[in-house]
């Protein structure tokens, strides 16, 4: 038998630059790959025999903060088969989206998928950067769903044509899957989190996710990382259809979740396409002509395929936008760039955002054209966020905005002077927030209990020392000022 089908594996969350547990917290027969050094993050693979003992020293070690089975993984789309075997109907759908401009030079896009077989894509551009799962493979994607979406974004052979929206930009592919089967539970959680990592080190600035997950702690704290680098995450919502079932990335805060329209339409969304909180935008994802992996179940004398239905192939188009944003406008930050594509998406009801296509079907055009809504304190969604950022004293004035991608709340510190008191006061935009002043040791846990029923007063009294000030928006979305206003002597 495999030894490595004797061992279980878990993703252990240790102290941030460690790489394996402590001594003694192991037996001999354990093993350990480090899988994000910066954070501490670590896969370790424990002997079945006297697990539950083992798992119960481990998690009792010094430092050991968090232990996690190795949970499966599924790429967004609509089926298992690799991509090209079932024919499909090719569509248009450029007028869909209102392209106007395919530019993205100079901006560095990242993907967690299958792996790209980059001789395929762009022959006569230079290699592309890689991190294999499994290893050094040929092909690079064994089920040719990478290749699509790779090809939606960057492709670059007219000879058959296929070329990107964004042939120009640089890409980071980092390769999650193991297994040639793509929903297949080889492809586990713990290559999501080294692919965050390394899309983080590797300088990401768009990163796209055509996968979910269920959302765990070192998941959260990986996409935590990366956002807080400055990268958007644009991440498919998945395709449970009508009911809810929010995944990670797409369901965290800051990260665009995109959804699919029915195929030939620019005004229904797909059946299988999941609703629910997570869905900020939609867009065209069946019978787009894409380049076709090398792998064997598909053909090598195959060269082009035509996307079968799933979110995996809508999720890239966004991809491709918020890149083309970016570079038209470089000083701008991810929150800005989302607010951009949320702002100008085409409405497909009265209720913006809605469960069934969040903002609209995406316009790039318009995109192109939005007005920069500043919001330069983002990502402040959580605790340790609005930590990392300078307090704000008496005299700061912030200019943000919340609604957009699930930013319901943002999270300042702040610093009043000893003997003193100050006021935070909402300028603008203040009927739909909320204002509240928290210990500065408040978890996310204790934040998400926090009432969000609307004030009737827009200004709150901060006393004297550091605490956390939070603004939530109970509905709509848009930008709002806030202001700190000192008040004198205690």
């Amino acid at each position: 038998m495999n030894a490595a089908a004797l061992l279980v594996p878990f993703v252990v969350a240790l102290p941030h630059g460690a790489t394996a547990p402590p001594p003694g917290a192991l037996p001999q027969a354990a093993r350990v790959t480090t899988l994000d050094r910066e954070l501490g993050l670590a896969l370790v693979r424990l002997p079945k025999h006297g697990l539950a003992p083992a798992l119960r020293r481990l998690r009792a070690a010094p430092g050991v903060r968090d232990v996690e089975r190795d949970a499966p993984i599924q790429l967004a789309e609509g089926g298992c088969d690799p991509v090209g075997t079932n024919p499909q109907k090719q569509r248009p759908w450029r007028p869909v989206i209102h392209l106007s401009k395919r530019s993205a030079a100079g901006i560095v896009i990242g993907m967690a998928d299958s792996g790209i077989d980059d001789d395929r894509l762009a022959p006569s551009q230079p290699p592309l950067l890689h991190l294999s799962a499994g290893g050094a493979v040929s092909p690079h994607d064994p089920i040719g769903h990478g290749t699509a979406v790779a090809s939606i974004l960057v492709a670059n052979r007219p000879d058959v044509g296929v070329v990107g929206l964004v042939p120009d930009a640089t890409l980071l592919s980092a390769r999650i899957v193991k297994s040639k089967n793509g929903c297949s539970q080889a492809t586990l959680e713990h290559a999501l989190v080294e692919a965050l990592g390394w899309l983080r080190r590797n300088g990401a600035q768009v990163v796209n996710v055509s996968a979910t997950a269920k959302p765990t702690p070192a998941l959260i704290e990986s996409l935590r990382a990366l956002q807080l680098s400055g990268a958007l995450v644009v991440a498919a919502v998945g395709n449970s259809g009508s009911e809810p079932s929010p995944r990670f990335p797409a369901s965290q805060p800051g990260v665009l979740g995109v959804g699919e329209l029915a195929p030939g339409s620019s005004t229904q969304v797909a059946k299988e396409s999941t609703r629910g909180s997570v869905v900020d935008l939609v867009a065209p994802a069946q019978g787009i002509k894409v380049i076709a992996s090398g792998a064997r179940e598909i053909s090598n004398s195959v060269e082009t395929a035509v996307t079968p239905p799933g979110t995996s192939f809508a999720t890239p188009i966004v991809t491709a936008a918020a890149a083309m944003v970016w570079a038209s406008h470089r000083d701008w930050t991810a929150a800005e760039v989302a607010s951009a594509l949320t702002s100008t998406a085409t409405p497909l009801t009265k209720l913006v955002p809605n469960i069934n296509s969040g903002y609209g079907v995406l316009n790039v055009s318009k995109a192109l054209h939005a007005q920069r809504l500043p919001d330069s304190h983002e990502p402040n969604d959580w605790v340790e966020a609005a930590l990392q950022q300078r307090p704000l004293r008496p005299g700061s004035v912030v200019v943000a905005s919340l609604g957009w991608a699930g930013d319901t709340r943002d999270i300042y510190t702040v610093d009043v002077p000893a003997g003193t008191t100050a006021r935070a006061v909402l300028r603008r935009g203040g009927g739909a927030l909320t204002l509240r002043r928290l210990p500065i040791r408040t978890s996310d846990s204790a934040l998400n209990g926090v009432p969000r029923t609307r004030l009737a007063s827009s200004q709150i009294t901060l006393p004297a020392g550091r605490s956390l000030l939070v603004v939530s928006r109970t509905q709509g979305a848009g930008p709002y000022t806030l202001a700190l206003v000192g008040a004198g002597g205690g």
